[in-house]
Formats: structure tokens, C-alpha cells, sequence
């Protein structure tokens, strides 16, 4: 069994926001490591449009400038109207930026501008446990390896381990996403005012079929304003402190 005994900041997930936290320290020069269960790192799911202050965010990771080049500049939207109006469509301001940008693309530029040995894949935290002498957290990885943290921040997304050692509520499933019924009975009442062709097929179709909200998952507003996202030197961010999907 392994034990590091230099580790001081250690961030648990290497999603978007366990990436861009460690970026935001190294560019204060302060290290960490992260710790991704996963043999790699995990770049799927759809193109991300970014707004004018998620670019501000990216500008303070030194990110921005290169990221531009491979994301797609949106000039305009258009507003369509359910009453048949004829579509409106929206300039955006100069002083507004918004491109769509791959979530690999973004994950990677994160990736390549950490120090080498930041990130540390194929390591899933099976327990924390905090020793009260030496005002160190002990983490127990799946491969025997025991690390030693000062501070560990949680970016373990939306059923966070570290989110539970703080207190936090598990996050809740959607009662609609409960009942087949109140599925139908949701997208009915949200598409009200579209071609009747569709709402007949939404009516019409078998239950089993309505998956849209089978996932949702959140956390009550309540639980946020009076829970603390902190408990020492544990600390949550990201989806693992305000699930919202």
C-alpha cells in the first residue's frame, strides 16, 4: 500500500468543473491533483454554447484565445411564436459573445495546459476518512493506494460521496420522472399551442416511450440557501453542489 505524504490539495472528479478548478489554482500557483475514476478522461456529450461570461472565465484560465479558434461564432437568434406570428430574429449586441464549443475540445485545452501528473486517471476514492491529529484527509483509492490531503474539493458531480460526507441531501428525482402519466401530462401542458400533429403523437404514443425526464435529477432550492457547502477542509463544487439536470 502506497502513501503520499506531499499531496495537499486534492480534487475528486475530472469533469469540466475538477479541470478548470485545477487550472484556476495552477495559475495561482498552487498545485493539486486530480483524481478521475475513469481510464480517461471523458469528453462526450454535446457541444456547449458559451455566453459572454463563461468566455471572461475562460479569459482568466488563459484559455480564451485558443479556444475561439475551434468554436463556432453565433451572431443571431430567432424567436419563433406559437400563434403562427412570423419568426422575429434577435441580433445579439457587440459586446456579447456566444459560440458553441465542443466539450472535448474545452476539456482537453484544460487538460494540456496542467502540469504533468495533475491528473491521475483510473482512480475512483472508495472512502475519505479525516484524522483529527494530523488535520489530514486520508483517501482510499480502488488500486490500495492511500493519499494524504489537506484539502480535498469535491467535483464528483450530482451523486457526490463528498457532498454526503458534508451533509448535503441526496439529490432528488423529478416527481414527474416517477409516473409514465405525469410524463405525458407535463409535455402536454408544455406544448400547449403547438401543430396538433404533435401533440397527437405525444398523446398517442406508448408510455414507455416518454423518457424525456427519466434522469432529472435536483437539488431543492431550500437545501441550498440553508446547507453549507463546506465542512472543514471538504468542499464541493460544481454539479455535486447545485444538480440542476
Amino acid at each position: 500500500m502506497e502513501r503520499s505524504e506531499d499531496t495537499k490539495i486534492v480534487i475528486v472528479g475530472g469533469g469540466i468543473c475538477g479541470l478548470s478548478t485545477a487550472l484556476a489554482l495552477h495559475r495561482k500557483g498552487i498545485r493539486s491533483l486530480v483524481l478521475e475514476k475513469s481510464e480517461k478522461l471523458r469528453g462526450e456529450g454535446a457541444a456547449i454554447i458559451v455566453q459572454t461570461n463563461g468566455w471572461r472565465a475562460l479569459h482568466h484560465l488563459a484559455l480564451a484565445s485558443s479556444l475561439r479558434s475551434t468554436a463556432l461564432r453565433i451572431h443571431r437568434g430567432k424567436f419563433i411564436a406559437l400563434n403562427g406570428n412570423e419568426a422575429k430574429e434577435i441580433p445579439f449586441r457587440v459586446c456579447e459573445e456566444f459560440r458553441c464549443l465542443k466539450r472535448i475540445d474545452l476539456m482537453e485545452a484544460m487538460a494540456n495546459n496542467l502540469p504533468v501528473g495533475t491528473i491521475r486517471t483510473a482512480s475512483h476514492v472508495l472512502s475519505i476518512q479525516f484524522d483529527s491529529v494530523t488535520k489530514y484527509h486520508h483517501l482510499l483509492l480502488s488500486n490500495g493506494t492511500v493519499l494524504q490531503a489537506k484539502v480535498v474539493i469535491g467535483c464528483d458531480g450530482v451523486n457526490s460521496m463528498i457532498g454526503k460526507m458534508i451533509g448535503l441531501k441526496e439529490t432528488q428525482h423529478s416527481m414527474i420522472s416517477k409516473d409514465s402519466k405525469l410524463v405525458r401530462q407535463s409535455l402536454m401542458e408544455s406544448m400547449e399551442g403547438f401543430p396538433q400533429d404533435a401533440m397527437e403523437m405525444i398523446e398517442n404514443c406508448e408510455l414507455n416511450s416518454l423518457h424525456l425526464t427519466t434522469d432529472l435529477k435536483y437539488r431543492p432550492p431550500l437545501d441550498l440557501l440553508l446547507h453549507k457547502f463546506r465542512k472543514g477542509t471538504l468542499i464541493i463544487a460544481g454539479d455535486a453542489m447545485h444538480a440542476t439536470g
